[in-house]
């Protein structure tokens, strides 16, 4: 349940079923690269920033601990409905799509980041991709 602005409690505490540890260089050479499930030799991890690398090996990470938790994605459908009904309880006058596709994920940041951004694009471009990633969401 939403209380204020940006806190949720939950009625049943959070349990952690799995872990997960991506390091790069630095940690592959110090006393616990045993301890870590993935170690990179490239601090970058090919990328052009470093927050985009480090955006990669926590998503690494994350991807790491499900499979080691043998996660059921099935179980994923009741989790996004009860999110999805909650935010819509609180935005009412919004359409609330919640999906857990990267892909998807992905391509509203980029639009996020084109109309935040200077207009290189022209809007009705921007609208026809909202609309196919709406499409999309809903099946």
């Amino acid at each position: 349940m939403l209380h204020g602005h940006q806190t949720w409690v939950f009625p049943n505490r959070p349990t952690i079923l799995s872990a997960a540890a991506v390091g790069g260089p630095f940690e592959a050479k110090g006393p616990l690269a045993e301890d870590f499930d993935i170690l990179h030799g490239d601090i970058w991890l090919g990328q052009d920033s470093y927050e985009k690398a480090e955006r990669k090996m926590l998503e690494e990470a994350c991807e790491t601990a499900i499979k080691v938790s043998g996660f059921d994605r099935l179980r994923l459908k009741p989790i996004k409905e009860e999110v999805h009904n909650k935010i819509k309880e609180s935005n009412r006058d919004y359409n609330v799509h919640v999906t857990s596709d990267k892909k998807l994920f992905m391509q509203l940041q980029q639009i996020e980041n084109q109309v935040n951004g200077p207009q290189e694009k022209p809007l009705t471009d921007i609208q026809k991709k909202v609309m196919k990633i709406n499409k999309d969401i809903q099946g």
